[in-house]
This record gives C-alpha cells, structure tokens and sequence, in this order.
C-alpha cells in the first residue's frame, strides 16, 4: 500500500504534563502563551528519508564539534539577534536563535513534521514555564550560565517579578542583549561575561545557598570538558542547579531512534559523562539529585532537552 500524509496533531495539555510531569492544569497554564503546536506525523518513506539523513550527517566531514575555547562564532550569532533585537526591539519571538530551523524534529520516540519554523523554540519556552515553577520558586537569585539570546531572562521575568535575575555568556553581544530586556522591562538585570571553559568572570558572580542556578544548552559546548564547572558549582554551592540539556546518559544505544542521536551527539562532542559524575557525587553524599528526565523532544538529529536537577549538600 502506497504511503499517504497524515493528518494533522497538536500537541495539548495532557501531553506536556506527561513528558515534563507535572499536572495537566500547570501543564495548561504553561502552554497559555504558545499558541498551536500541529505537527504530522511521517510516512515509512519519509521516515526513511529521515534516517538517510541521520546517516549523511555522520559521515560529514566538516560537521562543527564542540569544546573549543573560541567564543567567535558566539559572538557573530549573537551579534546578529541583537542587531534584531535593535531594529524589532524585545520581544521573545525576536530572540529566537539561528539553531531553531528544522522542519522535521524528534518527538515522543520518532519524528514528526511541523509546518511552523517557531514549533521548537515554542516548545521550549513551554518546557520552561512547565518546569521553572516546579523548581525555582522560593529563591532570591536566579543565574542564567550561558544565556546567548537571554530569551530564558524574558520567560523568568514573567514567572518570578520579584527574583534578582543574571544572565551569563562567553560572547559580549549577550550582555548587551540582557541589558535591552531589562529597559524594557524596567527592571535591572545583571548581565556577565563568564566563560565555562576557563572560568574567566566568575569572581563576579553572587552564588550562595539563596540562588539557583540554570543551564539550557550551554553545558553542551563544554563536551567532556565539564570538570572546572563541576568544581565551580560544588566551591559556590547554590541552592539548586537545573540543567535542560542533551544528557549521553540517558539514550537507549539499542534502540535505533536513540542509537542515531547518540552517534550524532557523539560527532558533535556534546556534553559527556556529566550525568554519570553526578550519580557518583550523590552516592558520596556531596549532592542530592532531585529529578532526571528525558522530556522526548529535539531537532532532527538529536535531543537537547532532558532534565537534570540536583542540589550540593
């Protein structure tokens, strides 16, 4: 029988509540911004065409990796949402950064077809207003490590009015980014130039037992340079560390949906081993792992959104 389109989904409520666990209502009240999220789900041929593509990307040659000590490209992407942002002034649709282009993404364990480019950086910004209340509430400081467009900085102004907020980066244009949103939202965030690598700048971040600090897709450049950061957060001991990240860790290599994403994060050089030192830090007793979680969403190659909280003892 020939393949045929499918009809169209949405992604609802119940949806997101299953993938980040909370209650169908918070689930709804995080979704109240995004508007709708259709999505198709893929013929046998197309899938097909998927997994050709999955497989081209591993033979590239000239596929970027990550590690690097060069924040240069950082610096032109950036560069270039600002120069948006200048011109279109703030607003969390005009911070959307370059990376979110795929027209075929990963979803609840295969991939699906969108028709709105802004599909995934919607999502995103669900899972954030999803898993922020869960977590953050109840702490005076909220540091973004590795902020880029400082979008997150746009999203924790709406939850949390009354938080001192700090957005981080390795690239110059980011702090000018912070500094726009916090005019537009008449209200002071602190923005610092800090590189994970080689913690340059963070003799000026304020991090104490009050504080949570977040990454979201930052970590991920470090590779399997995580150490110093690691021992950074551990010296500093905030009160929560929550991470939404792609974690090697929790793939299934036996599954070819995963095996695929992990052979691609592999290529890239994205974080590695993170999770697994936290695992063996909670069984010395240095930190209290609160919740891990796949949330089951990505780009077309792999997935940049899974969930790691965890606090220092």
């Amino acid at each position: 029988m020939p393949d045929s389109a499918s009809s169209s989904l949405q992604i609802g409520p119940a949806d997101i509540a299953r993938l980040t666990g909370i209650d169908e209502a918070a689930a709804r009240a995080a979704m109240q911004k995004a508007g709708p999220l259709s999505y198709h789900r893929l013929t046998a041929a197309e899938r097909d065409a998927v997994i050709l593509r999955a497989l081209e990307q591993l033979e590239r040659s000239d596929l970027v990796t990550v590690g690097g000590n060069d924040a240069s490209r950082w610096e032109r992407g950036w560069g270039e949402i600002l120069e948006r942002v200048r011109s279109r002034g703030v607003a969390l649709q005009n911070l959307l950064p370059q990376y979110f282009h795929y027209d075929i993404l990963r979803y609840d364990g295969d991939w699906i077809r969108i028709d709105a480019p802004d599909f995934e950086f919607r999502v995103y910004d669900i899972f954030r207003r999803a898993l922020f209340p869960r977590h953050l509430v109840g702490y005076d400081r909220l540091v973004d490590i590795g902020c880029g467009t400082a979008a997150s900085l746009l999203t924790l102004s709406d939850l949390f009015p009354e938080a001192e907020l700090v957005g981080c980066d390795w690239a110059a244009p980011s702090q000018e980014l912070v500094r726009l949103i916090g005019q537009h939202l008449r209200r002071p965030l602190r923005g610092v130039r800090f590189n994970m690598l080689t913690l340059a700048g963070g003799d000026a971040l304020e991090i104490d037992a009050r504080t949570a600090v977040l990454t979201m897709h930052s970590m991920e450049q470090l590779g399997t340079a995580w150490g110093p950061m690691l021992d950074f957060l551990l010296a500093r001991k905030p009160g929560l560390c929550l991470h939404i990240e792609p974690i090697r860790e929790l793939y299934d290599p036996t599954d070819l949906f995963d095996a695929l994403a992990l052979r691609y994060h592999d290529k890239r050089n994205y974080l590695s081993g993170y999770l697994t030192a936290l695992r063996a830090k909670a069984a010395e007793g240095l930190i209290e792992i609160r919740e891990t979680r796949r949330l089951c969403f990505g780009s077309a190659f792999h997935e940049g959104y899974s969930l790691v909280v965890w606090a220092p003892r």
